[in-house]
């Protein structure tokens, strides 16, 4: 009986660590396309559902509807923030986009520069930038998703980790933001997602 519970162990522990092993860091930008779905929840706040709606010259144009609201996020196709809301719901617009990612997502890839945002008819600029800091499998709709974890820097300081997630090699999202201490990052994760 301890043989066969030391198998069942061992094959246990081998299945972890060879999913493990297949998850990788994200290599390429994502490849989207129109009607690409996922639906988030905001700690403290509404599920907003998400859909891409254009896609043309860099730019990815994103419905957002949820609480019986809706408005139009713009985001680079590699996930860079054009125009957003902030944690407390008010319009944002960056300049250049927001970083939350760069590609290669390589271990230890760091990222940082000078952003301008716009909000309630006042402009500022700050530094923003990130660090991979490693994969991990993260669930999402009830799936194992192989995610990058990146830690968000905001004016010098760590101010939230985030994770985008591959659903298949080149496919990707930013799946979850947790700690965030900053007006730039709403924590949320995402609960459901179609293609």
């Amino acid at each position: 009986m301890r043989i066969t519970l030391l198998v069942c162990c061992l094959s246990m522990s081998v299945g972890l660590s060879s999913a493990k092993a297949q998850c990788i860091p994200a290599e390429v930008s994502p490849k989207l396309a129109v009607g690409f779905e996922w639906s988030i929840r905001i700690e403290g706040g509404p599920t907003e559902i998400n859909r891409v709606v254009n896609i043309k010259e860099g730019e990815m144009t994103v419905s957002v509807t949820g609480n019986g609201q809706s408005r139009t996020d713009i985001y680079t196709t590699s996930w860079g923030i054009l125009r957003g809301v902030t944690a407390n719901n008010k319009s944002i617009n960056y300049r250049p986009a927001l970083p939350i990612v760069t590609f290669p997502m390589k271990n230890g890839t760091e990222w940082n520069q000078t952003v301008s945002y716009d909000v309630d008819s006042s402009s500022a600029q700050f530094q923003f930038g990130g660090r991979t800091v490693g994969v991990e499998i993260i669930k999402v709709d009830g799936k194992d998703i192989c995610a990058t974890k990146i830690d968000i820097s905001s004016r010098g300081a760590k101010a939230a980790s985030c994770y985008y997630a591959e659903v298949e090699p080149g496919v990707g999202f930013l799946a979850r933001c947790e700690g965030s201490t900053t007006r730039s990052i709403r924590n949320f994760e995402t609960v459901s997602f179609s293609r």
